[in-house]
């Protein structure tokens, strides 16, 4: 649009006219000192449209950002791989078996050991599956119908190994961790009592007594006594509740 209205001024009907008076007006400024000359007297119709400044994208995040938590997580996982039972240590069930040969096979899911085992090697393995770091286990070998099931399963499984942490097992089988206490100290059960729902499903309960040792308060023992509740379904064994009957301290 300036370039048309400057092609008007000195090309159109008016330019005989303008031209000369623009001229003179020149001169004019430059005898008085001021700055003259044509471009300056137009400068209006020379200035350039200022351009759009363009927004530089966002500097990228450092990749180190991430290192920390990642890092963090990795130091987690592998002290809970360290703090896992091996099989050659005694099962914590208090079975007076080695772990492979007594609650592993079930907390690996053998299919096989899993339709084998009634309602006390079923509530044995659960015990171990804390002692062990096993959360899985404790999430898998529990009725999905019952009052313990959990639908967020990850928050579960994170609960169940937080408190598997507080009260964990210390493998034997090294010599560095030899000294260390068991933190879960030991297990004692009733008889396994078996009837049978109004469903027709086969039931058993059980009477347990835990006794545990706290890591916030070392040679404090915990103990408590539960009686525990299980149904069988396509041939194997399920928690499906407990009631505690009773809890020290």
């Amino acid at each position: 649009m300036r370039t048309t209205l400057l092609w008007a001024l000195l090309h159109g009907p008016v330019a005989a006219a303008a031209l000369p008076a623009l001229m003179l007006l020149d001169m004019d400024k430059r005898r008085a000192g001021q700055p003259g000359g044509l471009r300056n007297m137009l400068g209006f119709l020379f200035k350039q449209e200022p351009q759009q400044q363009q927004q530089s994208p966002p500097p990228p995040q450092p990749a180190a950002a991430a290192a920390p938590a990642a890092e963090s997580a990795a130091v987690a996982a592998a002290a809970d791989a360290a703090q896992r039972l091996l099989p050659g240590d005694p099962c914590p069930c208090g079975s007076a078996l080695r772990y492979g040969r007594c609650c592993l096979p079930l907390h690996a899911g053998d299919g096989a050991a899993a339709a084998a085992a009634g309602p006390t090697q079923l509530l044995r393995a659960r015990f171990a599956a804390y002692a062990a770091l096993r959360p899985e286990f404790v999430v898998a070998s529990t009725a999905r119908d019952s009052a313990e099931w959990h639908a967020d399963t990850d928050a579960w499984l994170a609960e169940l190994a937080a408190y598997s942490r507080r009260h964990s097992a210390q493998s034997t089988s090294h010599c560095f961790v030899r000294a260390a206490p068991r933190r879960f100290i030991g297990l004692d059960l009733g008889p396994e009592k078996r009837g049978v729902s109004d469903a027709g499903e086969a039931t058993a309960t059980l009477i347990f007594t835990a006794t545990l040792e706290s890591l916030e308060a070392p040679g404090e023992e915990i103990v408590f006594t539960e009686r525990s509740f299980f149904v069988q379904r396509a041939g194997c064994w399920y928690y499906a509740g407990g009631a505690l009957l009773s809890a020290f301290p």
